[in-house]
């Protein structure tokens, strides 16, 4: 895997677009022209993602169009449809969360409904070697060409539309939220992750998977042992980790059998542990120690805490009594 630099990091392009040239002038590789069915501008509004291997574009239009695309050499286009509405391809009808796939040097005729909204992921094949095992790239095109030929049949088109979804989400975040190269990475292994779902198998599948809820567990755990315990909560992390609740939530259960929460507390009461072990007694009281790390019921806390350790904090705390006799 290429290791990100300066250069690699994408770029964000918020514009509105009163003609289908002006959107096509502004995603490079796909060459569009255009014919607006209704009265009025085109009036579409396209987010853009930019890197040196691939365009994610968040297209939205009132009006209903044709458009004639030309994929470039070396590149592969792909249409998410994130509304319930009939889109005409080539003659052929796609629903919602149908994907619709050109490859290099090919042509296709879209029928845009009024009031639609799509993802557009432009690949830039020829750099995907930075991404993929050798030979990969040869693979995942013959992928692509049987995908957009119909040849073959997946039942995993919804997945892949929630993970382009959640994307492009998470590349807008950290475009507007300045952070570290490794999360910028990260995207880009959760992309071509789910680019890789058209063809690998389902052990490559769950080693990608695995490998990637490592990365962003060893994340999580370097954040929370070098934060302030007393104020640091789940949602805190989820957003210092630059991750979605549902990958910190299965991260922590896949990896760690436990939940965000319950890890917390777990480093909590260990803390603690560790503070009532080194107090002198007659100086400091379970109370006063507990709520520097933000425990409010303290009742609950010594339930927690003789459960956890099979004895009370009094107990830990007296046995600090011969260290400080006077």
């Amino acid at each position: 895997m290429t290791i990100l630099n300066e250069r690699l990091i994408p770029n964000l392009i918020e514009d509105s677009f009163q003609s289908i040239e002006q959107y096509s002038h502004a995603i490079a590789g796909l060459d569009l022209d255009g014919y607006q069915l209704s009265r009025g501008d085109f009036n579409g509004v396209t987010q853009l993602v930019s890197a040196e291997s691939f365009t994610l574009s968040l297209r939205a239009a009132k009006s209903r169009h044709i458009q004639i695309g030309h994929v470039d050499a070396e590149h592969v286009a792909m249409i998410y449809p994130l509304k319930d509405l009939d889109y005409i391809v080539n003659g052929r009808r796609y629903g919602h969360n149908q994907q619709i796939i050109a490859y290099s040097n090919s042509e296709s005729k879209i029928l845009f409904p009024e009031d639609h909204e799509h993802f557009t992921l432009l690949i830039n094949t020829s750099n995907l070697n930075n991404f993929f095992e050798q030979n990969e790239n040869e693979i995942f095109l013959d992928s692509c060409k049987n995908f957009a030929s119909n040849k073959i049949a997946t039942n995993k088109k919804s997945e892949i539309t929630r993970n382009i979804t959640e994307i492009f989400k998470t590349f807008k975040y950290l475009l507007d939220h300045p952070c570290s190269l490794l999360a910028y990475k990260d995207s880009y292994d959760t992309l071509f992750y789910a680019i890789k779902e058209y063809y690998i198998s389902d052990d490559q599948t769950q080693l990608l998977k695995t490998q990637n809820r490592e990365r962003l567990l060893a994340r999580a755990l370097e954040y929370i042992h070098n934060s302030d315990l007393k104020n640091l909560s789940v949602s805190e992390l989820i957003k210092e980790t630059h991750a979605s609740s549902r990958s910190i939530q299965y991260c922590f259960s896949k990896l760690l059998g436990t939940t965000p929460k319950k890890y917390l507390v777990k480093v909590r009461l260990n803390a603690i542990r560790k503070d009532l072990l080194l107090a002198d007694p007659k100086q400091e009281t379970i109370t006063s120690i507990a709520q520097q790390y933000g425990v409010i019921n303290i009742g609950r806390f010594k339930q927690d805490y003789q459960r956890f350790f099979n004895e009370a904090p009094l107990q830990t705390l007296n046995r600090n009594i011969l260290k400080h006799p006077y």
